[in-house]
């Protein structure tokens, strides 16, 4: 994580995107993550930096969270 900024105390936008990436496309097209406890907008500044960070910041899925999410047999791969 190289560039973080908090940004949510100030501004209503922000804690309203607060968990979501966002790409702000008149800077060369850079992709922010907004953290949504800690309000900071971190810098994801290519793919690698973008999985690092959602890796490090995972909080993870519990096997009795997984198990309420709808499962088809259409959705099976091949």
């Amino acid at each position: 994580m190289l560039a973080v900024t908090e940004v949510c105390s100030s501004n209503d936008t922000a804690q309203r995107l607060a968990g979501k990436i966002l790409l702000q496309v008149e800077q060369h097209g850079e992709a922010w993550y907004i953290h949504p406890t800690l309000c900071h907008r971190i810098y994801l500044r290519d793919g690698q930096a973008a999985y690092d960070t959602m890796r490090y910041l995972s909080l993870g899925i519990s096997d009795t969270d997984l198990s309420k999410l709808p499962y088809s047999s259409a959705m099976t791969f091949k």
